[in-house]
Parts: structure tokens; sequence; C-alpha cells
């Protein structure tokens, strides 16, 4: 199961009953964990997410704690058919981040990239109206454009290392 990593303002924002707690990190999903972090800006509150093993970003508008996962998962296997993935190659990560479990983030350079990324979408929804979850998904998918500086040169970009872990061979 996935660890949704919420910082711990969206964790209280988002009404949890209790605090959060370290748990282990993700073994049987190929994307494993995603830090998340909530952003306001003029169209409202979104939450931005950031995967720990390829740098992916999510973004969607703000749900109660109760749908987040399936809505979080949703985002995902959008981004994935964008970047080409497979229907089997995603299904079983969406599958995943539905029972996804929530846990206390360990890892303070994915929080840096996560602000660096929920920055960048500030800018974006400062120029745009975000009228549909199309345009959203636009969004989404230019700030994976984005290249990242904690990556390995040969995966300066989420892409790329999601062409990595799920096999370059299988996209069209």
């Amino acid at each position: 199961m996935p660890v949704l990593m919420p910082t711990a303002r969206l964790w209280k924002q988002l009404g949890a009953p209790h605090a959060l707690a370290r748990v282990a990190r993700s073994t049987d999903s190929v994307l494993g964990d995603w830090s998340l972090k909530s952003v306001e800006v003029q169209q409202g509150r979104f939450i931005v997410g950031v995967n720990e093993r390829t740098l992916m970003a999510v973004v969607f508008a703000e749900r109660p704690l109760a749908r987040l996962a399936g809505t979080m998962s949703a985002c995902v296997g959008a981004q994935l058919d964008v970047f080409g993935v497979p229907p089997d190659r995603i299904t079983p990560e969406v599958e995943a981040l539905q029972s996804a479990t929530f846990g206390k983030s360990w890892d303070r350079s994915l929080l840096g990239i996560l602000n660096e990324v929920a920055f960048q979408f500030e800018v974006a929804a400062a120029d745009s109206e975000i009228a549909s979850a199309g345009e959203l998904l636009e969004m989404q998918t230019e700030l994976n454009r984005i290249p990242h500086r904690a990556s390995t040169p040969s995966c300066l970009f989420a892409r790329d290392a999601i062409v990595g872990l799920l096999g370059a061979e299988t996209f069209h």
C-alpha cells in the first residue's frame, strides 16, 4: 500500500482524527509513496502531490479525507495515460493508491521539491481559470515538464523516470 504523506497543515485542514505517525515505505506498488501539500489560489484550494520515486506531480481540488485517495488515484491514472503508459500498467498503480495509508513524511528533500512544484502551480493558476478537469490535467502535465535538480541527469523529467520504472518498451 502506498503511503500518502500530507504536510501537517494539510492533515489538520482535512480534519484528521489523529496525528500522523511514521510508517514503513511502500513496497507493493511501482510508484510508491507521495508527499502532499495544500495550495490555496483564487480558484479554490488544491492539493499538490509529488511522487517519491519519479517526482511526478499531480494536482486536484481538495477533497474530504475519505475521498482524497480515490481522487488522487484518478489524477495519477490520467497523468500516466498522458505519458502513454498502457492501461495494464496503470491499473495496478491506481488500485494501490485507492487503498493508500497516511503517514508522516521522512524525506526533507522531497518536501523541498513539493514546495517548488506547489509554487509553480500557484504561478500557473494565477494565469488560468481552471474551469475544467481537462484544464487542470493540462496544468499538471506542464508541471511534469519541469526538470528537477534533485534527479539524476538521465531522469531530469518525471516522464523519464516513469519510463525507467514501468518499462520503456511499453510506451507508444
